[in-house]
């Protein structure tokens, strides 16, 4: 099998894209730290899809992914393909449901009557449409009739009314991908092993974060998660890489949340031990 291939997180240095100077100047920061690629998020109000693209193909410098939201799904589609396709992006990013349609499993079924032309677009285009998972992808919904009338799953049924399911069973393998992320499928209580194998067939992009606990400020029994470069944390993430080959993930994003120290070096740091696993 392919070793996948390793790509840096965009919006762990969106600090640092405020300008189309500064774009160029980071993408040149993460091609010489030894990144393949880039995650692309965040950057159309600073720069083009087309300069952007340019600069990364000039350095060598390939597009996994891009991660779009649910505002562009429904009012921007065709901007967010056009830039896609300009990026010659592996996955076209469709973002993720929101709280207003996680809420009954027929406001579900109108966010996915939402997104399936545009899924059916992105790919008409030759472009793979991928959703980004989330934990609320993993909160079991039911409407206040139901609730009102005390109906609850039979046991071991609840999983099939959570948002992550539903999409599965909607749109079948090679019409939608699902990105995985590491610490959100830890914070939603999710083995991250197991997850990644569900999604085999269905996922060329995996997104590996990582958090520590520390001290709160109040009282040792109210502990902080604080987000930290890959490998720097509690996640363990030698113990995913067999279910990475198995789910024959082609690319890994490296990335952090507003880490205590420099986003770049954070970056460094999670590409070194990620490196290191695969060999």
């Amino acid at each position: 099998m392919t070793k996948p291939k390793i790509a840096a997180q965009l919006y762990s240095v969106r600090e640092y894209c405020k300008t189309e100077q500064d774009v160029y100047r980071t993408f040149e920061h993460i091609k010489a730290m030894g990144f393949d690629g880039v995650e692309i998020e965040g950057l159309q109000s600073v720069v083009s899809a087309q300069k952007a693209a340019l600069r990364l193909q000039s350095l060598n410098l390939a597009v996994c992914a891009t991660r779009g939201s649910l505002g562009e799904v429904e009012t921007c589609p065709e901007r967010m393909i056009e830039d896609a396709l300009c990026y010659n992006a592996q996955e076209c990013g469709i973002g993720t449901i929101k709280s207003m349609y996680n809420r009954s499993n027929a406001t579900i079924e109108q966010y996915m009557d939402i997104i399936a032309p545009v899924v059916e677009k992105i790919s008409e285009a030759g472009l793979t449409p991928s959703y980004a998972v989330l934990p609320h992808d993993f909160m079991p919904c039911a409407d206040m009739v139901t609730l009102k009338e005390s109906k609850r799953p039979a046991p071991g049924e609840a999983w099939k009314n959570y948002s992550f399911y539903r999409l599965m069973d909607r749109f079948s393998p090679g019409t939608l991908n699902f990105t995985l992320d590491t610490l959100w499928l830890v914070l939603a209580g999710l083995d991250v092993s197991d997850s990644i194998r569900q999604i085999k067939g269905r996922s060329n992009v995996l997104r590996f974060r990582d958090h520590k606990i520390e001290i709160g400020p109040r009282s040792i029994n109210h502990p902080n998660r604080t987000p930290c470069e890959v490998g720097g944390g509690l996640l363990d993430f030698a113990s995913f890489m067999p279910a990475v080959c198995e789910a024959d993930i082609q690319w890994i994003t490296v990335g952090q949340e507003l880490a205590a120290r420099d986003p770049f070096e954070c970056l460094q740091l999670g590409l070194n031990h990620v490196r290191s696993l695969i060999g």
